[in-house]
């Protein structure tokens, strides 16, 4: 009867007659016919038990694959001195081994952490990708110069503790830029794209504008914006129109609201063409000018003022809105809150 297996065979795997490969590390551990030399290794890892008869179960952290990576590269940092068929066989060995070790973990159960470690040379290029000038990290402020632009939010958003936690879980290894460095990275941005879009709109043959006034409450300010349609294989929207270089006799509609300073201006700066107006009201606009129109007849603002009373005293009592509520589910009606 053969003597029983050595318990230190759960934590290593057999390469050839005379090296293992430790499956928590995935280094080479060299045995001679006992396993001594195995626990003694096993001492290195604090984690995990250290006598013969309590090391049962140990947590596969790296593939075969990436243990044969490692030791060949600790070869090409100090060489050996064996010769070269015996590196043919050893190799050939490995390749063997790796593959009987990717099949026993294919085949047994999965373990309850399974952790890839890399390369010593990846992780150092995975760790110049975060630094300052870096792709992940030039991927990651421009994606946070598009949050800002497109959700229309201010720089200092990057201040708030609730953000930075965002993203230190997202990404730790990133450094979020100052918001004096986000500002003057937006106006490099914009210089690139405004050159960019010059280029897209020299050769487009025909445009349509459409211009609208608004006036921001908090700094007492007007505003005109000018937005230029025209057809390519997208549709953009580029405010602005002599700075484009764009040429009037291109312009084939303006579109404004109905507002008679709008209308003035598109008249005294664009000429007819064929004896029509480039003008075309906004159907919007015109539609919201007819309810206001609507909601001021008499007959109409005195049903609205029935109805805004019966909101009030449904919303003034918990009783009557369970009535409500009661009256919509007896007749089908799907529930839903009052709307003033």
């Amino acid at each position: 009867m053969s003597p029983p297996r050595s318990k230190a065979w759960n934590c290593f795997k057999k390469i050839n007659g005379s090296e293992s490969i430790c499956k928590v590390c995935s280094n080479i551990v060299k045995y001679s016919g006992n396993t001594s030399n195995l626990f003694k290794h096993l001492k290195k890892h604090s984690n995990l038990p250290l006598t013969a008869t309590t090391v049962d179960n140990v947590t596969v952290e790296i593939d075969s694959s990436q243990a044969i990576l490692n030791r060949h590269l600790s070869e090409l940092i100090e060489p050996s001195t064996s010769t070269s068929s015996d590196t043919s066989t050893n190799l050939s060995s490995e390749i063997a081994s790796s593959h009987t070790l990717e099949e026993e973990m294919v085949d047994s159960p999965l373990p309850a952490r399974l952790v890839v470690k890399r390369p010593i040379v990846e992780s150092f290029n995975r760790a110049s990708h975060f630094q300052e000038g870096g792709y992940r990290h030039s991927k990651i402020t421009m994606s946070l110069l598009y949050f800002i632009c497109k959700d229309k939010r201010p720089f200092h958003v990057i201040d708030g503790k609730g953000f930075q936690h965002l993203l230190k879980e997202l990404s730790p290894s990133y450094k979020i830029p100052c918001a004096t460095t986000l500002e003057q990275l937006l106006d490099n941005k914009y210089d690139v794209m405004k050159q960019s879009l010059k280029v897209r709109l020299s050769v487009v043959l025909h445009v349509s504008l459409t211009f609208d006034v608004w006036t921001e409450t908090m700094e007492e300010k007007s505003f005109l914006g000018i937005t230029i349609h025209f057809l390519e294989k997208t549709l953009e929207f580029i405010l602005s129109i002599e700075d484009w270089e764009i040429e009037k006799d291109n312009v084939v509609t303006i579109v404004t609201d109905n507002g008679s300073n709008m209308v003035s201006a598109e008249n005294k700066t664009f000429t007819k063409i064929d004896g029509k107006s480039r003008h075309i009201p906004c159907f919007a606009h015109t539609i919201n000018l007819v309810v206001e129109v609507a909601v001021n007849h008499s007959s109409v603002n005195n049903l609205i003022s029935m109805v805004r009373e019966i909101v009030k005293w449904v919303k003034r009592s918990v009783k009557n809105s369970d009535c409500l509520r009661k009256s919509q589910m007896d007749t089908g009606i799907p529930e839903g809150s009052v709307i003033k």
